[in-house]
């Protein structure tokens, strides 16, 4: 029996809005120390109680039974606010468009369970590795904010002292509330056939349900008391896994697969009512091989997967007048179908005593195949636009050198490099630079009274380098503003493990 007990408190403030201006085809330099929200308050609290409990009976050397129970709950407190546009104003001067909100409280909670029977046994002189199980899901979001009814302007080069603040108007308020359930239940065999090929075929069914509610205030049309009711969904499927491994030599085996994905979506349309579900298919096939008595390793695999309704924001004003940007929560729509399709390569081994790399790289070509906006309506997630921030290429690089060179005691020194190839915003016409980050890192290990004890220094962008990405992305952009996620500042880590 295992139990697990997390509990997480983290203040914070969202003080420079995470944002960049765009004029004549390009970002303009801000510094990004300043606080563009300035003067409202914007402490943020979330604090996070997660609980595990699992437990196994075996019932001899081929059957087990597997049970876990499982409890998250998330709530956010605290006021924020947002940047709505960017403008010159007199004398060349770079200014901003604020609004505050306030959002006492979200709320999430979630609460599952799955049961898990895995049995082997043989027929035919074929093994197999047996899995029945079933699992269930209940998740309940509820909460509220209050936006402001007016905006504000703020000196972007000198924020301090060049603000009339508008507070949030308690009349402009929305509470909501959504439930989500879902019971999935599910088969799989493994098979190990002829020796050297392996078959893997699954099937999943799931049904989901979903309802939910809101209430909105008189400055957003409503009494503040009557719960505006969705249409209750009820969606279903059933998925199917299928898997093929041929070891065609002791180096070289080539695979192939193919799966179903169902999932809920949250959040409401411009009428209230629930999100339809997403449904997936993917496909892939490549070879694996090693060398070297399996020190070394390496995989390649072509891929193509296809995604249909995901959820982004409704462009449409008179489905959103508050626009993509308003602070509360705001009515989306579903694209179509996304497909992404390219190449990933995995390669890693011991290239001497003691001496570990690992290696990988991936082009994925992700672009919108069928979607409900058009030009007429919306210039983003049109059919053929690619996805935002979503580059075309990526890759690491990581080297570890343990002194010892058996990776359990001594010293262990390591570095490596992270590339992200440049990406789009959601209109295909912002793009951010590529970058590569460098990262070390340096551990010791020992045993201490028979305990194994771990320190550990990890730095991270240790050059500083400052980058750009698109963020917000089923949002987009509105006009000169950008949403942006700004480069992680040169960091260092210091941890100690001790196992027992």
């Amino acid at each position: 029996m295992l139990l697990k007990f997390e509990y997480t408190n983290n203040p914070y403030t969202n003080d420079n809005a995470q944002v960049m201006p765009y004029f004549n085809g390009h970002f303009v330099p801000i510094n990004t120390a300043e606080n563009l929200l300035y003067p409202y308050p914007l402490s943020y609290t979330t604090n996070r109680e997660r609980t595990m409990l699992s437990w196994t009976h075996e019932f001899n050397d081929n059957w087990q039974l597997k049970h876990q129970l499982m409890t998250n709950f998330v709530s956010s407190s605290g006021n924020s606010g947002n940047i709505s546009s960017f403008f010159y104003g007199a004398n060349n001067t770079l200014m901003a468009t604020q609004s505050s909100y306030g959002a006492p409280l979200n709320t999430d909670e979630t609460d599952a369970t799955s049961l898990d029977l895995t049995g082997h046994f043989n027929t035919y002189g074929v093994k197999h590795t047996l899995l029945l199980g079933s699992d269930f899901y209940h998740v309940y979001n509820y909460g509220n904010a209050i936006e402001a009814t007016g905006t504000s302007t703020i000196n972007v080069q000198n924020p301090i002292g060049s603000v009339t603040p508008v507070y949030p108007d308690p009349n402009s308020f929305i509470k909501y509330a959504s439930t989500t359930n879902s019971l999935g239940i599910y088969a799989q065999d493994q098979m190990k056939l002829f020796k050297r090929l392996n078959l893997m075929m699954s099937m999943r069914y799931q049904h989901v349900g979903n309802y939910n509610w809101n209430i909105y205030g008189p400055g957003f049309g409503g009494d503040g008391v009557t719960k505006q009711w969705g249409v209750p969904l009820a969606d279903a499927a059933f998925t199917p896994r299928l898997g093929l491994l041929w070891e065609a030599t002791p180096w070289l085996s080539l695979f192939t697969h193919y799966s179903g994905g169902f999932a809920a979506n949250t959040g409401f349309d411009y009428l209230g009512n629930p999100l339809k579900s997403s449904n997936a298919v993917d496909k892939e096939a490549g070879i694996k091989t090693q060398f070297y008595e399996g020190r070394l390793k390496a995989s390649l695999s072509v891929f193509d997967l296809t995604k249909t309704n995901i959820p982004v924001c409704d462009p449409n004003p008179q489905h959103n007048p508050l626009g993509c940007f308003a602070s509360v929560s705001v009515p989306q729509t579903l694209i179509g179908a996304v497909n992404s399709s390219g190449v990933e390569v995995d390669v890693q081994g011991e290239l001497m005593p003691g001496w570990n790399t690992i290696i990988n790289y991936a082009y994925d070509n992700a672009r919108i195949t069928e979607s409900t906006n058009t030009p007429a309506n919306s210039s983003t997630y049109l059919v053929g636009q690619r996805m935002p921030s979503t580059p075309f290429n990526m890759g690491s690089f990581w080297s570890t050198y343990n002194f010892d060179q058996t990776g359990n005691t001594g010293w262990t020194v390591g570095t490596g490099v992270t590339l992200r190839g440049s990406s789009l915003d959601a209109t295909n016409t912002i793009q951010t630079a590529g970058y590569g980050i460098w990262n070390a890192m340096v551990k010791y290990q020992m045993q201490v009274a028979g305990f194994k004890l771990t320190a550990q220094l990890n730095a991270d962008n240790l050059l500083d380098k400052q980058y750009l990405n698109i963020a917000n992305w089923s949002y987009g952009s509105s006009g000169n503003v950008v949403p942006v996620s700004f480069s992680t500042p040169r960091a260092f880590m210091g941890t100690l493990r001790v196992e027992f």
